[in-house]
């Protein structure tokens, strides 16, 4: 007998301008990125200092299948905030169901929150992506190797310099999808801390 399998749409949280989450109000996430609804996402950059003092973040690379950006390079932990859950659940979250990674929430930094649109095409559809985002700071010597990658949408991750990923993220090769002036913020942070 064949099974049917309905696979349920995550609901997103409605944020405003500020921030907030509007309490009752949520939306589709293919409805909030083909209407260019506002919405919230929590984004985990993991982060180390290499022996000889260059700062390396960890890495994943997104499944060839995801609806945005597939089989590229992208922030270490990244979601959206589903409805009835806030920036930090969600960032703690998403570290566990991407990466394999439990850390308590006192362990996340969180560095600043910002206001982000891009209009892209993926898939032949318009992807209008308009986020209110809090960034994360986790300083952390992962060993990749003990990463549990939820495969649907991760298929691998590493370590790499943070001269690299700024080179990457200028090039043309659009390999990395880290947005320029939000990995530049998180590393002057980082480095402030370093010295």
């Amino acid at each position: 007998m064949e099974q049917n399998t309905i696979h349920k749409e995550e609901l997103l949280a409605v944020i405003d301008n500020e921030s907030s989450i509007i309490k009752g109000e949520s939306v589709s996430r293919t409805t909030a990125h083909e209407k260019g609804i506002l919405h919230g996402a929590s984004h985990v950059f993991i982060y180390r200092v290499s022996d000889s003092g260059s700062i390396e973040f960890l890495l994943q690379r997104r499944s060839i299948n995801k609806d945005s950006y597939p089989g590229c390079l992208d922030i270490s932990s990244a979601g959206h905030i589903e409805y009835g859950m806030d920036f930090l659940d969600t960032a703690l979250k998403e570290l566990h169901e991407e990466l394999g990674i439990d850390v308590k929430p006192n362990e996340l930094i969180e560095g600043f929150t910002q206001n982000y649109h891009r209009t892209d095409i993926f898939h032949g559809k318009i992807f209008d992506n308009r986020e209110i985002n809090k960034i994360y700071l986790l300083k952390k010597d992962i060993d990749i190797s003990s990463c549990v990658l939820q495969q649907e949408e991760v298929s691998e991750v590493l370590w790499l310099d943070s001269n690299l990923i700024q080179k990457g993220i200028n090039s043309e090769a659009g390999e990395i999808c880290i947005d320029a002036e939000e990995f530049d913020r998180v590393l002057s942070i980082v480095k402030s801390e370093t010295i």
